[in-house]
C-alpha cells in the first residue's frame, strides 16, 4: 500500500509523514492534524498496519470518542481494518 501524504477527515486535512526513524512505529498529533509513520526498514505490511492504526486514532478523535487514545481498542480495530483493506478482492 502506498501511504498518502494527506487525507481529509471531517472538516480537516490531516498531514502524513513517513519518516526514516522513530522510537515508536507511529504517532498521531491531533492538535496539529498530523501523523508520523516510521519506515525504519520495516516491511511494507507493517508500515501499512501502522498507518491504519494511526488513522484509527484520528477517526476516533474526530468523532469525539474517548477511545481515541485507548491503545488496546485502537490496535484491535486497526488490525482488522488493515486486514480487510489488504485482502479485499475487487
Amino acid at each position: 500500500m502506498q501511504i498518502p501524504k494527506s487525507f481529509k477527515l471531517g472538516k480537516q486535512t490531516w498531514g502524513v509523514a513517513v519518516v526514516p526513524r522513530m522510537r515508536v512505529h507511529g504517532r498521531v498529533y491531533p492538535a496539529f492534524y498530523a501523523m508520523k509513520v516510521a519506515a525504519n526498514g520495516r516491511k511494507p505490511e507493517k508500515v501499512s498496519e501502522t498507518f491504519w492504526h494511526e488513522t484509527t486514532h484520528a477517526i476516533l478523535y474526530d468523532m469525539g470518542d474517548p477511545r481515541w487514545n485507548d491503545e488496546k481498542f485502537v490496535t484491535a480495530f486497526s488490525k482488522r481494518l488493515n486486514q480487510i483493506i489488504n485482502t479485499a478482492k475487487l
